[in-house]
């Protein structure tokens, strides 16, 4: 006889120690605030079942699985918000397979408020070319102010062609480091190669100097 996955157990066994948490995770009116706060006494034995939910997403990520498909977005969703430094290599397997959609969305959403000594996870991961945008993205917020992080994204930059793609990684750039991506984008800004877009990277960087970005 197959053992019952965890996450069917903690559903199943009233006396299980996940038994309630697990009803909120599985819930459609999931609130993470309310749970994060509920359950934040509780995160050394929480954590762990939040990783079997994202190991066991190929049963439970779709509409016809068990809370519709959203268990594995709020455990996600969870691990951001409590900022789960271990979590970061399984958000980024999810991350790596974009057919997750939404999941890979949040995933991507929760690297970002990851705290900064997952920045060494991160810039292994970004070494692979097919995964440097969403690197790029993430670091720009968690390794604000890094060094090694602000050198990866200019990395980034100076490999991109299309226009969309250099003003998205100027933009990341200036909510990196402000200060040294004004100096940076100067500088390009009087290559041929960037010239016309001077405009852009001036406006990315009053707007990000306002507030209006990060």
């Amino acid at each position: 006889m197959t053992e019952q996955p965890e996450w069917r157990r903690a559903l199943n066994d009233s006396s299980h120690p996940m038994h309630s948490f697990a009803w909120y995770l599985f819930s459609p009116r999931f609130d993470v605030t309310k749970v994060s706060e509920r359950f934040a006494d509780r995160r050394a034995e929480v954590v762990p079942f939040l990783m079997t939910i994202i190991r066991d997403v190929d049963e439970l990520y779709h509409e016809g699985s068990l809370g519709g498909g959203d268990a594995p977005i709020n455990a996600v969703t969870l691990l951001g918000e409590w900022q789960i430094a271990e979590a970061a290599p399984l958000l980024l397997n999810l991350l790596e397979d974009r057919l997750m959609g939404v999941l890979a969305d949040s995933a991507a959403y929760a690297l970002e408020q990851m705290p900064p000594e997952t920045i060494d996870t991160i810039l292994e991961f970004g070494q692979n070319e097919a995964h440097a945008m969403d690197a790029m993205f993430i670091l720009s917020k968690v390794g604000k102010g890094d060094e090694r992080s602000f050198e990866f994204i200019c990395k980034v930059f100076e490999r991109r062609t299309k226009q969309l793609d250099i003003i998205t990684v100027a933009e990341c750039l200036a909510i990196n480091n402000v200060t040294k991506a004004e100096a940076f984008l100067q500088e390009k800004a009087r290559h041929k190669r960037f010239r016309r877009y001077q405009e852009d990277f001036r406006k990315i960087i009053d707007e990000v100097k306002a507030g209006l970005w990060g």
